[in-house]
This record gives C-alpha cells, sequence and structure tokens, in this order.
C-alpha cells in the first residue's frame, strides 16, 4: 500500500500472502489521516500520511482503478509489477453503480466459485521454466529431483516435459493418455531411451535424473519405483547450464507455444525440495491459475 502527498511517498506491506489459491475479502477505507487495510475481517495495515503544508493536489475528480494502476510505475517507492493476476467475485466500489470502463481481455481466464490451492491447467496452454533459473544439480548426490503432487486423477495431457536448447527436442516427458488411462514416462538419449507405461492411477510421482540412473517413482496406495540405469550426466549437465522445462504441455520452437496441453490441476511442484510458483515462470499462458483450482 503507498500514499504520496506532494513530493513525498510511504510505503508499507505486511500481512500474509493472498496467493494461496482461496477466496479473501479485501476492505480499505480511510479513519482520519490513515488507509486502513482488512483481510477476512482483520486489520492488517493501517498507515498514515500528514503535513502541515497545504495539500493542493486534491482538485478535479477522483479516478478508481480495479487490477492496475493509473500513474506511472516509476512513482511506485518499491519496483513491483501492479497487474492483478487473479479473479474478482464483486464488490463495492465507494458506494457506486457505475459500470467500469475497460478493455476486455484477448483470453478469458478462468475464474471458479468454488476453489482449492493449487495450479490449474484449462488444456490450452503450459507454463515454462529455464533450468538455470531453478534450483541446480545437487553437486553431492549429484542428481536432480522433480516433485509433482496432484490428487486430480482427471489429469490427461503432458504434465511435464524437458527440452534441450541446442537439439530443440523433448528429453524427458511424463503424461497422462487419457484413452487408455495409462501414465507414460519418457527419456530420449542417446545412450539408453526410455518409454515405459504404467496402468495405475498417480497421487504424486517423483522424477529423479542421476549421472547413471533415472527412477520414476509413484506415490499412491502402494508407493512403486522404476529405477533405469545408464549415462544420464548429459541431462544433468545442460540442466545447469539451461533447458526448457515446461508443465503442461510439450514447448515447440516458440517459447510462447506448445502441444499436448494437460487438462487438470497440480496441487504443487518441487525441485530439489523448494516449491516453484507457476508465476516466477519466464512463460505462462494466461489460461494457466497459478494458485488457484476448481473443486
Amino acid at each position: 500500500m503507498q500514499i504520496g502527498k506532494g513530493d513525498v511517498l510511504v510505503s508499507v506491506a505486511g500481512g500474509h500472502k493472498l496467493n494461496d489459491g482461496l477466496w479473501h475479502k479485501l476492505e480499505l477505507h480511510s479513519e482520519g489521516k490513515f488507509v486502513v487495510l482488512k483481510v477476512d475481517d482483520h486489520r492488517e495495515l493501517a498507515m498514515g500520511l500528514h503535513s502541515h503544508e497545504p495539500d493542493t493536489s486534491k482538485e478535479g475528480y477522483i479516478r478508481l482503478a480495479l487490477g492496475g494502476i493509473l500513474v506511472s510505475e516509476k512513482k511506485l517507492l518499491l519496483p513491483l509489477n501492479p497487474l492483478l493476476d487473479g479473479c474478482v467475485k464483486g464488490g463495492r466500489w465507494l458506494n457506486l453503480s457505475t459500470l467500469w470502463d475497460s478493455t476486455p481481455r484477448k483470453t478469458a481466464m478462468s475464474c471458479f466459485p468454488n476453489i482449492k490451492a493449487g495450479s490449474f491447467f484449462a488444456g490450452t496452454g503450459l507454463a515454462i521454466f529455464n533450468t538455470s533459473d531453478l534450483p541446480g544439480v545437487d553437486p553431492k548426490e549429484e542428481r536432480i529431483i522433480i516433485t509433482v503432487n496432484t490428487s486430480s486423477t482427471t489429469l490427461n495431457g503432458t504434465i511435464l516435459s524437458l527440452r534441450s536448447l541446442q537439439s530443440h527436442s523433448t528429453v524427458l516427458s511424463v503424461a497422462k493418455d487419457t484413452n487408455s488411462g495409462m501414465m507414460i514416462f519418457k527419456v530420449n538419449t542417446e545412450t539408453t531411451p526410455i518409454n515405459e507405461k504404467f496402468d495405475e492411477d498417480l497421487i504424486s510421482f517423483n522424477v529423479i535424473i542421476h549421472k547413471t540412473s533415472v527412477a520414476f517413482e509413484t506415490k499412491n496406495v502402494s508407493s512403486e519405483s522404476h529405477l533405469r540405469s545408464g549415462d544420464y550426466s548429459s541431462i544433468l549437465a545442460a540442466w545447469n547450464e539451461g533447458m526448457l522445462l515446461a508443465f503442461g504441455g510439450v514447448p515447440e520452437d516458440g517459447r510462447d507455444s506448445g502441444s499436448d496441453y494437460m487438462e487438470g490441476c497440480l496441487d504443487a511442484i518441487f525441485i530439489q525440495g523448494q516449491k516453484i510458483d507457476l508465476d516466477q515462470a519466464s512463460f505462462k499462458d494466461a489460461s494457466v491459475s497459478s494458485h488457484s483450482c476448481p473443486v
């Protein structure tokens, strides 16, 4: 929250994060010289600014914006992306009933009334990371662990894929075939290619890439590990240099395009035990909801 008066800017941040995939009630109002922010009826922030100098800036009319700001981003005390990434059920705006003057989005985002925490893929887009921006190879264990947790049994399409920037080929992928209901795990290397199918409903899984082996571990009622030995050191070397790690599809030549899109919800994604936020992806399609899934 930022207040400006003349050449003075005051900025304050606090409270808990609101990107937990749940609905929250926000209330902003004035109390004398203070502006107060309430979240779910709890007072989270209060900020005041007073000057004995006469205020001559309050002339003209008030403009109210939802989902962005009406001043230059350069006038922000702290740099941030001022565009709202989320859904708004409704609200009361200064007790006004005037229709908003808005520009429609080119791609409509999904907004679900009943939601839970997670990342939702509508089957029309994907999120792409460069692995050089993610946690690197564990120097002691010499391995990469990718963990995907999901409570959805209706997934279909490619859940994750790993692509080389040099050869432009898909090195590794995990997909759910809707027709057969089978999980498909593929690894494409010159030495030891893998194409495994598993007839089971997954709750979650790990992909573990080691110098001398690749493992696909399922975590369901009867956990199982599928281990294949071989030379996979080239994947680890390319990971630190930079590869395209996509969730929800397979990246094509353009970073903003792809194929075999996934439809469904992923509860959480971890790389080397660190939780990954899809909002930090180098590209994320507008149809992908980072923090909420329909129930």
